[in-house]
């Protein structure tokens, strides 16, 4: 068979189509890129994501620019401020959940040494790795005061203040309120000025046993020496910045009791409450002595100078406080040797600036400034009090350390 002939027209055709694929050189060359299509629209999308990022973070932190003045401008200074001493470590154990989730401890506190009895309870809870319920108030005592926790600390503040140290509830939960409303709670006092392994050794198997043991009289403190170091520095946060006092606590109470109308006279620069607070205002603190004590103790604390006429508790408290917010000037009087320097004047045997640079001489150690605390081994109630002069929690001092 002969193969047919392809037309002339069809072979002008392909011959054509090979030209315009060779190009005028004879070269074949791959067809152009086609251009992206969208990218200005991905472009524009992400500069509005980068936009609204922007407008959003300067928002906010206006936004706690001005929180921040106001917290300041409203919040108490006595309450800001506080020393980045107990910072959370990060060695620092989540709460005491893990070991003994359902063991409680419960301490009704004498309000007369009330924050000191609330921070070694901490103390304990968390040496333990045990459940501290709020504490209740004593009401029954001397003081006849029906103020509970809340009326005179902030309550939330205490608790997630420490949640990093210690699980605080302030009720037992429910499982736990019915043993302790069938009675099955073992009562006991603990033992006076008690080292840590006390609480270890005979408190905890108590707790293991019975879930819930109430602590009764915790007056009966930690030792003030001999305890690790840890829980010194425990101590002090509670005392210094989880146990802050209401906003109510705002005003100050003074005492001429025992004085007669001449003496309580002297100073003429006196204030007192009756004469600072409204009438209106003094009886939301009627038959509230615990309440009155937080007054004196926020003013107490924020005076230029402190000079207690009474070495109590409570002037313990405050001058282990004003040390630890940078060795605030506190007199201490040195009582003997202040009664015979005042014989001596008034009997004419030293005259004004002899007395002056006496009293100073005599109080020169005795201002609030860096002192070691005294330990006596075996007589704790003779020694120096942790609460008055917490060395371990102090704050870096230019002055020299003296020895009491």
């Amino acid at each position: 068979m002969c193969r047919p002939e392809k037309s002339r027209a069809v072979a002008d055709y392909e011959a054509s189509g090979r030209d315009a694929e060779e190009g005028e050189m004879g070269l074949k060359f791959p067809p152009a890129p086609e251009k992206p299509r969208g990218l200005p629209k991905v472009q524009r999308s992400r500069m509005k994501v980068w936009m609204v990022r922007a407008t959003t973070t300067v928002l906010l932190w206006t936004c706690m620019v001005q929180l921040t003045a106001m917290g300041e401008m409203w919040w108490p200074r006595v309450l800001n401020g506080w020393p980045p001493c107990f910072n959370p470590r990060p060695d620092s154990p989540v709460s005491a959940v893990a070991a003994e989730a359902e063991a409680v401890t419960m301490s009704p506190i004498p309000k007369i040494v009330l924050p000191q009895k609330i921070c070694d309870m901490v103390a304990i809870a968390r040496y333990l790795n045990v459940t501290l319920i709020v504490p209740e108030l004593d009401k029954t005592s001397f003081w006849a005061d029906p103020s509970e926790f809340k009326d005179i600390f902030d309550v939330d503040h205490f608790i997630t203040s420490l949640r990093d140290e210690v699980r605080i509830l302030k009720e037992l939960p429910p499982r736990l309120k019915r043993r302790a409303e069938m009675g099955m709670v073992y009562s006991m006092p603990p033992i006076s000025w008690s080292n840590i392994s006390y609480y270890m050794n005979q408190i905890l198997p108590l707790i293991q046993k019975y879930k819930i043991v109430h602590l009764n009289k915790t007056d009966a403190r930690l030792a003030n020496n001999g305890l690790p170091i840890e829980i010194q520095r425990l101590r002090c946060r509670v005392n210094f910045s989880a146990l802050r006092y209401e906003m109510d606590m705002l005003a100050f109470s003074g005492c001429t009791h025992g004085c007669t109308d001449e003496e309580g006279g002297i100073d003429k620069n006196e204030e007192r409450k009756e004469t600072l607070l409204e009438h209106s205002e003094l009886m939301l603190f009627q038959n509230h002595s615990s309440q009155m004590a937080a007054l004196d103790y926020l003013v107490s604390l924020e005076s230029d100078i402190f000079v207690p006429t009474y070495d109590g508790n409570m002037a313990k408290v405050v001058e282990g406080h004003r040390r630890y917010l940078g060795f605030r000037k506190t007199f201490l009087l040195d009582r003997k040797p202040l009664v015979e320097l005042i014989d001596q004047y008034d009997n004419g045997s030293l005259n004004w600036d002899e007395f002056s640079s006496s009293v100073k001489a005599a109080h020169a150690n005795r201002m609030g400034n860096p002192v070691l605390r005294l330990v006596i081994p075996d007589r704790p109630k003779e020694e120096d009090y942790f609460y008055a002069n917490p060395n371990e929690c102090l704050p870096p001092s230019d002055q020299p350390w003296s020895t009491t």
